[in-house]
């Protein structure tokens, strides 16, 4: 993965993981966490 994809993947979910935070929603940290593991998980370190 690129890394501009990598830093707008990770703004995204931040954004996401604010927005539950401000709206009491913590739901979104069940599905952003398990995301984000799986992700440094697949990734691959040769680009």
């Amino acid at each position: 993965m690129k890394r501009s994809h990598q830093i707008i993947l990770y703004a995204v979910l931040a954004g996401i993981t604010i927005y539950g935070f401000l709206s009491g929603k913590f739901l979104f940290l069940v599905f952003v966490i398990p995301l984000g593991f799986g992700f440094f998980r697949k990734s691959n370190p040769i680009e």
